[in-house]
């Protein structure tokens, strides 16, 4: 299981941001359905915005709509992608390897947004994340560097 934060953000996290994107990886884990995947993580931004504080709530909430958005794109694309990049050669791509290293990518940034321009620095944060992260995957899988 490949979790959805780097170890170097593991102490800047809450256990209970800790704890919910644990949920966020074990959803990923568990659906191949990219609809019912979506379903579902629509369900857990229902309980952080009920049971978590705010802290809490921005960076999981973060992270579960690039997580939505992401998934929806790689389980759509990565054909195409991998195609492009690989031409007729085919290796087996993981379109949810490349969405979580998205989500991984816009927590981290997320954190150090948020730590230097607090809110809006999160939200710009984790878009400069997750743009890095797949492209980063992307580049491992097709060399095998991972």
């Amino acid at each position: 299981m490949l979790d959805l934060f780097y170890q170097e953000d593991e102490e800047l996290l809450s256990e209970s941001q800790k704890m919910w994107l644990t949920r966020v990886n074990t959803v990923i884990d568990q659906n191949d359905d990219v609809k019912q995947m979506a379903k579902d993580l629509d369900k857990i931004t229902e309980l952080v915005l009920k049971e978590g504080n705010d802290a809490d709530q921005y960076i999981t909430i973060i992270a579960i709509e690039v997580t939505k958005e992401t998934m929806d794109y790689w389980y759509n694309n990565y054909s195409e992608w991998e195609r492009l990049l690989t031409g007729n050669n085919s290796k087996a791509w993981s379109w949810k390897e490349f969405g979580k290293e998205d989500a991984k990518g816009a927590i981290a940034g997320g954190i150090g947004g948020a730590i230097s321009g607090g809110l809006a620095g999160a939200g710009l944060g984790a878009l400069g994340g997750a743009l890095g992260g797949s492209a980063a995957n992307a580049v491992g899988q097709l060399t095998g560097w991972w």
